[in-house]
């Protein structure tokens, strides 16, 4: 079981280390940490995430860092706070951190992770609204245009058409002729033709 877990973490950290994520909409749409719980185990996301954090917590040289302990619950506050996030959202969260995005880091330890994650998650909200909105904005437009040209092919076949082709009305009155004189040779002459 222990390298099941292993190799599925390290999977989790391909993906981390490969993830070529440069702003907050290409993070949009991933695998939420929940679903990689779902998927594989709750043992392999937590080991995941406790490589991260011991990453990101080395990569500052402050006197106040991170012990095991803090990680592992650093790690687990991470998972029932943050759950819909995915592990692209985390590089590019830690990532912003590591760059002073959101201010100096004095110490590291669970609470300034935490912080990152609270103010990355903040813009995403807002990304992902003018995503949501711009993705509705456009079915809006694809639907007007879809009713307008339903309108148009509408009114080609009605009396509302002063230029409808008389063969039209012609051809829609010899359908329904046939039909109402004898339904059934209209149906059995119909089944032929398909």
């Amino acid at each position: 079981m222990a390298n099941i877990e292993k190799s599925t973490s390290e999977v989790f950290l391909t993906t981390y280390v490969n993830s070529s994520v440069k702003k907050i909409e290409d993070c949009l749409n991933k695998k939420s940490i929940a679903r990689l719980k779902r998927e594989s185990n709750l043992v392999s996301v937590i080991a995941f995430l406790r490589i991260i954090i011991g990453k990101t917590a080395n990569y500052f040289n402050v006197s106040g860092n991170m012990n095991q302990d803090q990680v592992i619950e650093t790690a687990n506050d991470i998972l029932n706070l943050y759950y819909f996030l995915s592990i692209e959202d985390f590089k590019l969260c830690f990532e912003r951190g590591r760059q002073l995005r959101y201010g100096q880091v004095f110490r590291m330890d669970g609470s300034i992770i935490l912080g990152w994650l609270d103010q990355y998650v903040e813009e995403r909200s807002e990304v992902a609204e003018q995503d949501n909105l711009n993705k509705h904005k456009e079915a809006i437009s694809e639907t007007d245009n879809k009713e307008i040209a339903d309108k148009d092919f509408y009114d080609k076949f009605t009396d509302k058409n002063p230029e409808k082709p008389k063969e039209v009305d012609n051809e829609l009155q010899k359908v329904s002729d046939d039909y109402h004189k004898d339904p059934k040779a209209y149906m059995k002459k119909l089944k032929k033709k398909l």
